[in-house]
């Protein structure tokens, strides 16, 4: 059994599981359970579970995920499938599919059936040709086997529905134009907002995947933070696989971001120095990060575990009437190769993870964001990064949609402090733009002990950075990660 075959199989048996309610449920079980049988399946479990899910179809009974685990437990063959877990984890496989999976795969899997079932007659007929079957008689069942077209035909995109859906979006944006269309990342001059003129990229669009780059010690954690902070206050599902740091590390940082007057340090190491407006302003917060649509995930270290956890997400949201819209990770060069899929070098490690993540990001129909680390340069210290300087794997700059360059001096230069330079100086370059105008300059005031950047333009300040600008002189650059 190949390997597509099996992912096909998955994902069918997946999408039954998930779409027992509604008219496109329905629709999807009825044609599964005329296309297929058991024997369309690999034997053992998947036959196992098609089996239970085409008797409670003849039943009557609504399909389900509770229902078939009832089913099979009833007739004492659950453990035979894998249990609940082998159930979900077939949930989840058609999460982090595309949308228009489930009837490829069905199809897929409807045509090898029909294929192996017309060389069973085939074998039938030339058995009987000679005896009880004459010749026009064979040659009409033979044409009547191939008379139909394939299922796989029958799904393949049509050129005149892609173009309509295109034109259709067009004339939407065209007479109701929106301040951006992507997922947000809450710096206004990537978003837009108000200030069209300087929208560089509009949000961060499905199936993207960015980089943000920096060497170490300059920030690229911090504004991270910022972009998930910004989607999950906008209402959009997060799935943040944090690779480097514990998910009480991040949920610290987090907090501190939205607090205007707590700094890291008195946080973590001082709690009972804060005064009683701070603890305040820290349960705030913390109310506030508990209802954000946000799942921060420390234990997935390779890309197909960040695929069944944002597939988890998914479906958490999903039960809420939310979905998945973003997925971040923080750093790239931290992620391990899959179990049995040892790299022969790190360049092969790095470079095979990156095309996972643009392809997780596309199949997913999420735009993917990676923290990655840039290399030091000893000998220029004071000289800003490029795209010369992504670590380890030059695949990085060919997968990325986006690759936003962090720049920092004080962080990296010996003599930042003698040429007047201040711990928030900061700069994001957009070093690869697919989709835009690459090379243009963003500045930032990085404010490291607080966990944030904000805008250097006053105007657009929040309270909380207009509580948090002091500081701005004295920031610590050791703060950065």
């Amino acid at each position: 059994m190949s390997s597509v075959t099996t992912i096909a199989e998955q994902v069918v048996l997946g999408a039954l599981l998930d779409g027992g309610s509604g008219d496109d449920g329905h629709q999807y079980l009825s044609e599964a359970i005329s296309a297929l049988a058991p024997a369309a399946f690999t034997p053992g479990p998947h036959q196992r579970i098609f089996a239970a899910i085409s008797d409670l179809y003849l039943e009557g009974t609504p399909v389900g995920l509770g229902s078939v685990h009832e089913h099979l437990g009833a007739k004492g063959i659950l453990q035979d499938v894998g249990g609940y877990p082998a159930l979900t984890d077939l949930l989840n496989t058609v999460l982090t599919e595309p949308a228009g999976a489930p009837a490829t795969y069905l199809a897929q899997l409807g045509d090898q059936f029909q294929a192996r079932t017309a060389a069973n007659e085939l074998r039938v007929i030339a058995e009987r040709l000679g005896s009880d079957l004459t010749l026009d008689a064979a040659a009409e069942k033979v044409e009547a086997l191939f008379s139909a077209p394939s299922r796989s035909s029958l799904v393949l995109p049509d050129i005149g529905e892609q173009i309509t859906s295109l034109h259709t979006q067009f004339h939407e944006d065209r007479l109701h134009p929106r301040e951006f269309v992507g997922i947000p990342t809450g710096w206004s001059d990537l978003d837009g907002g108000k200030n069209r003129n300087r929208q560089l990229i509009g949000g961060l669009r499905k199936g993207w995947l960015t980089y943000i780059g920096a060497r170490p010690g300059v920030g690229k954690t911090v504004v991270l933070l910022d972009w998930v902070r910004s989607a999950a206050q906008a209402g959009h599902g997060c799935y943040f696989a944090s690779t480097e740091m514990t998910a009480a590390e991040i949920l610290a940082r987090l907090t501190v971001s939205l607090t205007a007057t707590v700094k890291l340090k008195d946080f973590l190491h001082h709690p009972d120095t804060l005064t009683p407006s701070q603890i305040e302003q820290v349960e705030n917060a913390m109310a506030q990060i508990a209802d954000m649509p946000l799942v921060i995930d420390d234990q997935s270290t390779d890309v197909p575990a960040i695929a069944r956890g944002a597939a988890a997400a998914r479906a958490k949201f999903r039960s809420t009437g939310g979905d998945l819209e973003a997925i971040y990770q923080d750093y790239q060069q931290l992620l391990q190769a899959p179990p049995g899929q040892p790299a022969p070098s790190e360049y092969a490690r790095v470079s095979d993870n990156s095309t996972r993540l643009k392809l997780l990001g596309k199949k997913m129909l999420v735009p993917v964001t990676s923290a990655v680390q840039l290399g030091r340069d000893a000998a220029a210290p004071d000289r800003p990064s490029s795209l010369t300087d992504l670590k380890s794997s030059g695949q990085l700059e060919q997968d990325a949609d986006l690759v936003i360059l962090l720049n920092r001096p004080f962080a990296t230069d010996p003599a930042a402090a003698e040429k007047g330079l201040l711990p928030s100086e900061m700069t994001a370059q957009l070093g690869k733009f697919r989709h835009g105008q690459a090379g243009q300059v963003v500045s930032r005031d990085f404010i490291g002990e607080f966990m944030r950047t904000i805008d250097p333009d006053r105007s657009t300040w929040s309270s909380t950075d207009r509580a948090q600008a002091s500081p701005l002189s004295a920031a610590n650059s050791n703060w950065g990660s």
